[in-house]
């Protein structure tokens, strides 16, 4: 039987600039990747790795991987920049090499996860999740080989991010947040096929495509197939076990002063009982959200879960054992 996996264009958030301004960690500006200067690049990548670890560098990276943006000139802007505000006729968008000192180990937090001018939802979603129930996950994904360049679930990945005033384009990638940075641009040179040298490639999937390409299974709970107390109570199950989790929203819905923004994902951070109603702790992977109190709580807010239930269309549910 042929299943055919229909991918959903996911909601982007607003510009960053309604949130004020952000920093980055002092990077190193480098000329904009294109096949020019593709082989250039990639000796001294190699050269960097021999002088500061002493190894013998992985095979060389694929000229079109070490561009995931359009080169100096391009006539069409990549298509996952609109809708930021001025992005168009605003600074110009170039890659910013951040250089990371030897020894780097991510430390994933949930809070890490701001998600910029693209509708990767699905993705950042599910690493909140694992970021909060699995991190060793993460962690043991990522591998550094140099200053500049990672390996990252199997896929080389330099630290060239795309910014705008100094300012990441996408995902957070300043301090902490690196490891964010870093996975969101592999999964974009993963799907090259989509959207040659494009961001754009990851704008809208489905959680359990991202849980699949780690090797991990998982299930959909439909709250259209289930009455809402099974629903509710294998959520619950599935939150306490610490299991990641997310929940997808198709439209925009509104339930007792709650809006759950669509077509969007939330992480499912906690669970629990108040006044003997079941309630479920969401995060938004923006970082922020009209519901959170206070206001600047990361984007978390308690919802009570009939409400959940009723507002969105299905939770998937990575099949991992138990976290210890």
């Amino acid at each position: 039987m042929t299943v055919l996996r229909v991918r959903r264009t996911l909601l982007e958030p607003p510009p960053r600039a309604a949130l004020g301004e952000q920093t980055m960690t002092p990077p190193l500006p480098v000329a904009r990747a294109d096949a020019t200067e593709t082989y250039e690049r990639e000796i001294a990548i190699r050269r960097e790795e021999r002088r500061v670890f002493g190894v013998e560098p992985p095979p060389a990276i694929p000229r079109s991987l070490l561009s995931t943006i359009d080169p100096p000139g391009a006539d069409i802007p990549d298509p996952s920049l609109r809708g930021v505000a001025g992005i168009d006729r605003g600074p110009p968008i170039h890659l910013q090499r951040q250089r990371v000192p030897a020894g780097y180990r991510p430390l994933p937090r949930p809070e890490h996860i701001r998600q910029g001018a693209l509708g990767d939802c699905w993705l950042l979603a599910t690493f909140a999740a694992l970021a909060h129930t699995h991190p060793e996950i993460i962690a043991a994904g990522i591998r550094q080989i140099s200053p500049s360049t990672f390996r990252v679930f199997g896929e080389l990945v330099d630290t060239d991010f795309p910014v705008a005033s100094g300012r990441s384009i996408f995902a957070d990638t300043a301090g902490p947040a690196l490891w964010v940075g870093l996975i969101e641009k592999r999964f974009a040179q993963r799907f090259l096929d989509r959207a040659p040298r494009r961001y754009a490639s990851i704008d809208g999937d489905l959680v359990s495509f991202a849980l699949t390409e780690l090797g991990i299974a998982s299930h959909d709970l439909g709250t259209a197939k289930m009455p809402s107390a099974d629903w509710i109570a294998r959520v619950s199950d599935a939150v306490r076990a610490r299991q990641p989790v997310c929940v997808g929203v198709h439209e925009t819905s509104t339930r007792g002063g709650i809006v759950l923004e669509g077509p969007h994902e939330y992480t499912v951070l906690d669970v629990r009982e108040r006044d003997g109603h079941t309630e479920f702790l969401l995060r938004n992977p923006w970082g922020f959200d009209t519901n959170s109190t206070p206001a600047d709580a990361e984007g978390t807010f308690w919802i009570p879960a009939t409400a959940l239930y009723g507002m969105v269309n299905e939770a998937t549910i990575g099949d991992l054992p138990p976290a210890r």
